[in-house]
């Protein structure tokens, strides 16, 4: 007996071969069949009456960087690492809450008037004023949704961001919504960055590194290595004997020169996990050497990646002031999609998934043998002959009496 019960056992968990599977699936396709059908005509329901359907906007913008104080390719790289900064840019609080702002406002048409220090919100729709908190929470939950709705693309070759806002409908005016709030992103950005603080010099809280990044510029472009007395801020003289281009005393003052141009126009801001040196344009940037300009960026940027705490006091939003440019195709009406033959594609694939499952399930917990062979190695006992399956059919005239 206990020789019977391990074979039963061990036949059970044979598993089933590929054959088997198929076989199996093959008698009970009618089974698959409806409810595959049922999946498949559920989903079609859902996505053609049930499902709102999605209006989408897509807006494109350039970002562009001056190059009066860089060469063409070093302003392109910078405007490169503005790109991915200015795409976390256009969807932060900042943003978003001033893009909900507008948006509330116009839902709720709300005035704003100022009494006794108090700022009184009345919606003009419900006829009834909201407290500032209640403002700011219907706010909040409007730049909630604007900022899930809103997708960042761009490719890493170009400067140019592609801003998509989606949203399920609400109402009628869906589509000119997501046309205006795609805009609107784009404007508030531009808005966010002028209005904000302005920009803290680099010489306020660093000003011995700026003599350092122009002493190290100088020594890229003439390929060579100065003795330098920083506490003085002095050349004193020059490791390679046979570099005589310039004498000690005039490259100090030149460097000390380009050093307050430097202090004047270059600026370092931070976000996150983005360091974005900047330099701020104007007349005395164009006298300092684009070579030197650029190294002195490249010194910058390497010790602000170092130490951030350190030479990061706060992120500027001025960085992006006039970087974003906005394009000619600006949306001027929205796609509509239910994406209903996908759902009824993914619908059908559920329905066979399931079905296949069952059947499988089913199998699996049937403990009962199915022909022959399953008897004999799961007894180890040679079966002698079988009884076929027939069905007995009564006569109308047999009567037992």
């Amino acid at each position: 007996m206990e020789n019977m019960n391990q074979n039963a056992n061990n036949a059970t968990n044979e598993g089933i071969s590929f054959v088997e599977l198929f076989s199996l699936l093959k008698r009970n396709i009618i089974l698959i069949a409806i409810v595959t059908l049922v999946f498949t005509i559920i989903g079609g329901i859902y996505g053609r009456f049930i499902k709102k359907p999605v209006y989408s906007a897509t807006a494109t913008a350039l970002v562009q960087v001056e190059s009066s104080s860089m060469t063409e390719y070093n302003a392109f790289v910078y405007a490169q690492y503005l790109v991915n900064s200015m795409s976390e840019f256009i969807v932060s609080d900042n943003v978003t809450k001033e893009v909900a702002k507008v948006l509330v406002d116009e839902q709720y048409q709300f005035t704003h008037t100022e009494n006794n220090d108090t700022v009184i919100h009345f919606s003009n729709l419900e006829q009834k004023e909201y407290t500032e908190e209640e403002y700011e929470k219907l706010v909040s939950a409007k730049s909630t949704i604007v900022k899930n709705g809103t997708k960042i693309s761009y490719n890493d070759e170009s400067l140019i961001i592609k801003i998509t806002y989606s949203l399920e409908e609400v109402d009628e005016n869906t589509d000119e919504e997501v046309i205006k709030t795609v805009n609107l992103l784009i404007q508030k950005t531009k808005e966010v960055s002028l209005t904000s603080k302005n920009p803290i010099p680099l010489y306020k809280f660093h000003t011995d590194e700026s003599f350092k990044a122009v002493v190290y510029a100088y020594e890229k472009k003439y390929n060579t290595k100065f003795e330098v007395d920083y506490e003085k801020e002095q050349i004193t003289g020059f490791k390679d004997e046979n570099f005589k281009v310039i004498e000690p005393t005039d490259l100090t003052d030149k460097i000390k020169e380009d050093k307050t141009i430097l202090e004047r126009n270059f600026f370092i801001y931070y976000e996150d996990d983005t360091k974005v040196i900047a330099i701020k344009s104007s007349d005395d940037s164009k006298n300092l050497d684009p070579d030197i300009a650029s190294n002195c960026l490249v010194y910058l940027n390497a010790k602000a990646l170092e130490n951030p705490d350190k030479y990061v006091k706060e992120y500027l939003y001025p960085t992006f002031a006039n970087k974003l440019v906005e394009m000619n195709n600006q949306p001027s009406y929205a796609t509509k999609s239910t994406k209903t033959t996908l759902i009824v594609i993914i619908a059908f694939i559920l329905g066979v998934a399931l079905s296949c499952g069952i059947v499988l399930v089913r199998y699996l917990l049937d403990d009962t043998f199915k022909s022959r062979t399953q008897l004999e190695e799961a007894t180890g006992i040679n079966v002698l002959t079988s009884i076929p399956k027939f069905n007995i059919k009564e006569e109308e005239n047999d009567e037992i009496e």
